[in-house]
């Protein structure tokens, strides 16, 4: 999401009472009867393990329907998978239901979690649990801290160990708590960890002049409204190299390898080997954009989607792996009139050849954000309904891609000024939340490509006396109780 983003906030939606709890339905299983091949002895013996065995998955099953804590020692946490265009937990199709949390992180690390400013309630484990009793079954977040104050990469190949343990401990407290993690890779939008610090560590890239400082912003995004036009044209320009810079591709790929051969200090288990992880996402909204970019751009992105993608897979076999991408068209032209404005086909992204960049790619993402895409001349323009993007993309993933679809992030931002912020909530963003949910259950209903979807974005009310956040959704808020009974609707379809 290229905005700015406020670290640490409270929601102040309109407050309603929990609704009305999940029922509880168990699952139905018949066994056919082999007793009489055993002796009686030796049938007990059978019996015992495989009644064993079956209780253990029916413990995973039970927590989509009766909420209960999840026992994720069970041999059915598994790896989630693609088949086709659906998402599979076993033999049993996974609908992804769930909230970006970005800042999840930085309220794990010691320094921060021990700090007297912080707003106690919100510790990870409390959090956790009480997304898994509402029914979320993932949670995404950035592989790297965002707030520039606690580095998680300190200098080119350097990790903070504080910062790495708080990735294990959320890993952890995920698996205790049955709930999945994506895990996207670098941001397009944060300098920590994020793109521009990787050219700016590379030794090959060059170095940045004086009046080009980096573009650090400690409340959240870089923000090209707040530069000079040379000093946007300069970051776009430099943005290029990511995806052509010699030792910004080594750094990076140093960077896919410290995480996946990590070895948790908690589990023991390397994050390779961890079914808690529901997939790796390369990067947060890609952007190449400098001149001349629609002449070199598609090309380099494409050769380096593939290049990473054979990377990750060079070491792990096992979790999905997307790109993340927000899906704009581009060589496509029959689709371009899908995008939410004419600057989108020169982003840097082709929604349909980007995901046919490598076969090792599991499944597509598409992100919505018309309110920031579009400024008042695109809408007054632009022919574009959220409708048509969802419906367009998930055409796409059918027919052409045939893999799953993922709506990665969405929302409205509401303005921390609105004079009437529950009315905006209503007109604003309940209709696209909405929205978004019903394709979602139409989708499933009809056996089509979207799986799920994570709103952006849960609100983690780090700090005492925060500012408020415009995306930010507090636990009770109109906008959750949306989200908790389209859980609902979704375990029992």
């Amino acid at each position: 999401m290229g905005y700015s983003r406020t670290v640490g906030s409270a929601d102040t939606e309109i407050l309603l009472p929990p609704g009305e709890s999940a029922r509880s339905v168990g699952p139905r299983s018949t066994v056919n009867s082999i007793k009489s091949y055993f002796s009686t002895s030796e049938w007990f013996r059978y019996a015992s393990i495989v009644v064993a065995v079956l209780c253990l998955c029916i413990a995973g099953v039970l927590f989509s329907s009766t909420l209960k804590v999840f026992d994720s020692s069970s041999p059915c946490w598994r790896f989630i998978t693609a088949n086709g265009t659906l998402f599979m937990d076993g033999d049993n199709p996974f609908y992804v239901v769930g909230f970006n949390i970005h800042n999840l992180m930085e309220i794990a690390m010691p320094q921060i979690r021990n700090s007297m400013d912080i707003h106690a309630p919100d510790t990870v484990d409390g959090v956790l649990g009480e997304l898994q009793q509402d029914g979320v079954n993932v949670i995404r977040l950035f592989a790297h801290t965002t707030d520039p104050r606690y580095p998680f990469q300190e200098s080119p190949g350097v990790y903070n160990d504080d910062a790495f343990a708080s990735l294990d401990y959320i890993l952890a407290s995920c698996k205790k708590h049955g709930i999945r993690v994506i895990l996207s890779m670098t941001d397009s939008w944060k300098y920590r960890g994020g793109v521009q610090e990787f050219i700016d560590f590379s030794e090959t890239a060059p170095p940045r002049p004086e009046q080009y400082p980096p573009p650090i912003n400690v409340d959240g995004d870089f923000d090209y409204s707040r530069m000079t036009r040379a000093q946007e044209d300069y970051e776009k320009q430099r943005m290029m190299l990511f995806f052509s810079d010699e030792g910004t591709q080594r750094l990076y790929k140093n960077h896919l390898d410290t995480i996946l051969r990590r070895k948790n200090t908690i589990t023991g288990i390397q994050y390779k080997d961890d079914p808690t992880i529901f997939s790796l996402s390369l990067i947060n909204e890609m952007r190449c954009e400098g001149s001349p970019a629609t002449s070199t751009c598609p090309e380099a992105v494409q050769a380096w989607i593939s290049d990473m993608v054979e990377h990750v897979r060079s070491i792990d076999t096992q979790h999905m792996l997307t790109i993340g991408e927000e899906g704009f068209y581009s060589s496509t032209k029959a689709r371009r009139k899908y995008n939410p404005a004419n600057w989108a086909e020169s982003s840097g992204q082709d929604f349909i050849r980007d995901h046919q960049a490598h076969p090792g790619i599991s499944y597509a993402s598409i992100h919505i954000w018309p309110s920031t895409w579009q400024s008042d001349d695109d809408v007054a323009s632009s022919d574009f309904t959220v409708e048509d993007w969802i419906s367009s993309h998930m055409e796409d993933a059918r027919n052409v891609l045939q893999k799953p679809l993922l709506i990665e992030e969405f929302g409205y931002p509401i303005s921390s000024s609105s004079s009437d912020r529950a009315k905006d909530i209503q007109n604003l963003r309940k209709p696209i939340v909405d929205l978004v949910y019903a394709y979602v259950n139409q989708s499933i209903h009809e056996e089509n490509s979207l799986q799920g979807s994570l709103l952006w974005e849960y609100s983690l009310r780090m700090y005492k006396g925060a500012a408020m956040n415009q995306y930010g959704i507090l636990r009770g808020s109109t906008t959750y109780n949306l989200m908790k009974q389209h859980a609902h609707s979704i375990r029992h379809m």
